[in-house]
């Protein structure tokens, strides 16, 4: 979030991907500790397939951490684009959220735990 933006329901945040570009995403559920989730905007040319992405995130306690599970869903615009944008999902989304995913864990290893 922007600083001095807090997370709530509403919130609009601008988020910048490693390869540069930017896209907008909406929190559209948040329960402090436990989930939130997310809908993104997408822009051209992904928003001529699908009309955009949502993404849930849980929080569990595990033993001396928190378990972080990600759920994505994508919409199509139309049975025509489906195809296409279970290409994208699985070719693109997917093998990106595994390299953000490595890049926390490896950021957090660094850091330690936290207070």
């Amino acid at each position: 979030l922007p600083s001095g933006e807090v997370m709530r329901l509403g919130a609009r945040v601008r988020v910048r991907n490693t390869d540069g570009s930017v896209h907008h995403e909406v929190v559209t559920t948040y329960e402090p500790g436990e989930r939130y989730a997310v809908r993104m905007e997408v822009g051209p040319p992904a928003s001529r397939l699908m009309s955009g992405i949502e993404e849930d995130v849980r929080l569990a306690p595990e033993g001396e951490g928190t378990r972080v599970t990600r759920r994505f869903t994508t919409r199509a615009r139309s049975g025509w684009t489906w195809p296409l944008v279970w290409l994208v999902t699985h070719v693109l989304l997917k093998p990106a959220v595994r390299r953000h995913d490595r890049g926390v864990a490896a950021a957090l290893a660094r850091e330690g735990p936290g207070p």
